[in-house]
Parts: structure tokens; sequence; C-alpha cells
């Protein structure tokens, strides 16, 4: 099956499951809403597989499909009518340009897993991706920055991630997700966002790692599918414009 005919089956098999639900998944923003509650109905058949026979967990990366592709269409044809769907290293994306893309898949699947409690809101991803992929952000007031005025050189640089997701726990801060392409990283670290001709524009410290494959870690290293949190929430504006980098 090609790319277009697994999208439109996925979408199919939202609007059925929607049905079921009770639910009329019609593309608008507010059927986002109905998304949000059949996950969390879906976190809780996660956390009790004895309620339906394990079948959330067996069939958790399908139902991840099915309706992280719904919601990233929602976004595609309400919002950025210009991106289009991509089958990357990183799963099925959504992709604008080389620095701007949402992963929809991989936050259905997360709010699956952890649920609203641990920050995984697929409403709260909508409403940021939207903002992210149309370059909306505004600049916070809370900046402390010190932004190099020179390009930087790739070949100084010991750590590459490009960013992937990014979402915000409420009264905590901001996560963004991502793996590790070159190098490592570590809490406390100082990182950068880079443009892809290697101009700086953000600088902030890492307050902790995040990682659902090695809960608890303080380092990661190149393969490493992590999340960077910042509690300075003025990294927002600059998330979907670049990579982030260590240079040494």
């Amino acid at each position: 099956m090609n790319m277009q005919g697994f999208i439109d089956e996925s979408i199919g098999s939202a609007i059925k499951i929607g049905k079921d639900y009770g639910k009329n998944l019609d593309f608008s923003d507010e059927s986002i809403k109905d998304v949000d509650a059949i996950l969390d109905d879906y976190h809780e058949r996660y956390l009790h597989p004895e309620k339906d026979n394990n079948l959330m967990k067996e069939k958790i990366n399908m139902f991840a499909h099915v309706f992280g592709i719904y919601v990233g269409e929602v976004l595609r044809r309400n919002h950025v009518q210009d991106c289009v769907w991509q089958d990357t290293k990183y799963g099925i994306v959504l992709v604008k340009d080389e620095d701007s893309h949402a992963s929809p898949i991989a936050k259905a699947y997360k709010h699956i897993v952890n649920g609203k409690e641990e920050g995984d809101d697929i409403k709260s991803f909508f409403n940021m991706a939207i903002m992210i992929l149309q370059n909306k952000f505004s600049l916070s007031n809370e900046t402390n920055t010190k932004v190099p005025a020179n390009k930087i050189d790739f070949a100084k640089v010991s750590f590459i991630m490009k960013i992937m997701d990014v979402f915000e726990i409420r009264d905590v801060g901001i996560v963004v997700t991502g793996v590790v392409e070159t190098g490592s990283i570590s809490e406390k670290s100082n990182v950068s966002i880079v443009t892809a001709d290697g101009n700086v524009i953000y600088c902030s410290m890492v307050d902790w790692l995040e990682s659902y494959i090695k809960p608890g870690i303080k380092s990661a290293s190149a393969g490493d599918n992590i999340g960077l949190m910042f509690t300075n929430k003025s990294v927002l504006p600059y998330v979907g414009q670049g990579i982030f980098v260590v240079i040494e």
C-alpha cells in the first residue's frame, strides 16, 4: 500500500471508531476534543489490560497511527496545507520544510501510554503544532539568551539533535523531543538552536533529560530518542526553526 492509501485507510478507521464512541470526526478543530477523549479511554485501557484482554497493549501502534494520522490531517487541511506526510527513519511525520515538522503519531502513542498526568495531551499538541508550523510564536519577555553574532563552524559541534516534537507540561516547562544524531548530551548542558546555514538563534540550559525507553537517564548519546526539558519557556519561538547543538 502506498503512503496516501495508508493515510486514507487510517482516517477511515478513525472515523469509524469515532462513531462507535458516539463522536463525529468531521475534520473540524473541535473534533480534536473528541480524539482527546477517545485517547483518554485508551490510556485507561492501557493501564488496565485485564479490562480488554490486553487488546490495547497489543494494538497500541495501530491505534496511535489511526488517531495520530487523523489529528495530522486536521492540522494539515485546516492550518498548514503545504505540509506533507513523509515516511522517515523516525516514522511517519508531517513535514512543512527541512526545519519544521510534527509527529502526531508519536504524540498519540504517548497519550495512550502516559496520559495527561505525564503531560502527554493530544489536544495541547495540536494547538502547539499549529503555532510551530505557522511560526506564530511571539517572543517571551523572560528571555536571558546570549546569542553569538557569527555563524558557527559545524566541525566544532559536539552534539546534534533534530527537533521532532514539542509539548508543554503545565506549570513545569517545555519538552523538546528528537533523536540524538551526533555526540552526547547531559543535564545542565548549554545548548543552542542553529539554523541549517549555521546561524545561532537561541541558547539555553537543559534542565533535565527524559527517555521513555531508558527511564531515569542523566545523559544520552547518538541513537537515543530523548526529550530535553526547559523550564524557561522563552525557547518556544525558536524550536520550529532549527536543530539543537552543543558548541565546543
